[in-house]
C-alpha cells in the first residue's frame, strides 16, 4: 500500500481571486511515497474543486489526482493514487478554538464565571488561546519570539472555517483520543500543524534538497535557509512563494506523523483540554 504525504497551507475563503487585495491563496504540496519527488499546486480549493451538490468539495484522493495529472506526470510513473493508498495530510490551520471562548460564545449557556483574563502574559490567556498554542509557545519557541497566532486575536477564522467546511465534507471524524481526523476507513488522516514551530525542527538537508523543486534554485542558492529555519523572514526574492514553503513544511509534518517522530499531547496539564480543542504536530528535535 502507497502511502502519500500531503501538506495544505490554508488560504482565506475568499483567496486568489484577482478583486482580492490579498495575496493569500490555498497551496497543497505532495510528496510520493519514495519522498524524491514535490508536485504542487496553487489557487482557490472552492473554485477549483468545489462542486454543486454534496460533499460540496471533491474527495481528497481525486483532488490529488488532479493536481499531480496536471503536473504532467506520466501515466505509468510511481506517484499514482491506488485505491488502497494511505493519505496523510497535515494541515496549517486552526482546527480548533479555546474552549473558554466557546462556552463564552454559547449563548443558551447560563450565567458562567470567566476568570479575570485582561493582562495575562502572552499565551496565558484561555480565551484568546488554546493549550496547544501554550505548549508551543513554551516548548518550541520558548517565549522568546512572538507568540503562536491566535484564531480569536489574529483573524485566522476564515483559514480555520473552510479547512474544518472542508473536513466535514469529505466525512472525515475528529477523535479525541489519538488527537486527529480521519476517514471512515482511515486511510487518510489529517492533522494540524503550525509551520513556523516546525519549521525549526526540519531535518536541514531534507528542506534543501526539496526547496530546489518548488523554487528553481540550486543549492548554492539556498543560503538564507538555515536562518529562516530559525524564524527569521524569508528574502524578499521569494516571499511569494512562502505559501507553498509552508505547505512543503506541512507535508514534512505528515511525514514524521507517519513515522511516530512528533511531539505528542503526553502532560495532563494539557490532554483533556487537546481532546476538546485540539493539538498542534510538530516533529521532534533531534
Amino acid at each position: 500500500m502507497s502511502i502519500y504525504y500531503v501538506g495544505w497551507d490554508v488560504g482565506a475563503w475568499e483567496c486568489a481571486k484577482k478583486e482580492n487585495a490579498s495575496k493569500s491563496q490555498d497551496a497543497i504540496c505532495i510528496l510520493n511515497p519514495q519522498d524524491n519527488k514535490v508536485i504542487t499546486w496553487t489557487g482557490n480549493i472552492f473554485d477549483e474543486y468545489g462542486t454543486d451538490k454534496c460533499p460540496f468539495i471533491k474527495r481528497l484522493p481525486n483532488i490529488l489526482k488532479d493536481i499531480i495529472a496536471k503536473n504532467e506526470i506520466e501515466p505509468d510513473s510511481e506517484i499514482i493514487i491506488e485505491p488502497d493508498s494511505e493519505i496523510i495530510i497535515a494541515v496549517d490551520a486552526a482546527l480548533g478554538a479555546p474552549q473558554t471562548a466557546r462556552i463564552l460564545w454559547d449563548l443558551s449557556c447560563p450565567d458562567i464565571n470567566i476568570e479575570k483574563q485582561y493582562g495575562c502574559p502572552r499565551t496565558e490567556n484561555t480565551l484568546l488561546y488554546r493549550a496547544t498554542e501554550r505548549w508551543i509557545d513554551e516548548n518550541i519557541f520558548e517565549k522568546n519570539n512572538n507568540p503562536p497566532l491566535s484564531l480569536v486575536r489574529d483573524r485566522i477564522g476564515s483559514q480555520s472555517t473552510k479547512a474544518l467546511s472542508v473536513l466535514r465534507s469529505w466525512e472525515m471524524t475528529w477523535s479525541s483520543k489519538e488527537l486527529i481526523w480521519h476517514s471512515e476507513d482511515n486511510k487518510i488522516i489529517a492533522i494540524e500543524t503550525y509551520p513556523s514551530a516546525a519549521r525549526t525542527r526540519v531535518d536541514i538537508d531534507w528542506l534543501k534538497q526539496k526547496l530546489p523543486m518548488i523554487l528553481g534554485q540550486d543549492l548554492n542558492q539556498l543560503n538564507w535557509c538555515e536562518k529562516w529555519q530559525k524564524r527569521a523572514s524569508l528574502p524578499e526574492q521569494i516571499k511569494e512563494k512562502s505559501d507553498i514553503i509552508d505547505a512543503l513544511i506541512c507535508a514534512y509534518v505528515a511525514k514524521k506523523y507517519k513515522e511516530g517522530e512528533v511531539c505528542k499531547c503526553e502532560s495532563k496539564e494539557y490532554q483533556e483540554a487537546a481532546t476538546l480543542e485540539g493539538w498542534i504536530w510538530i516533529p521532534i528535535l533531534k
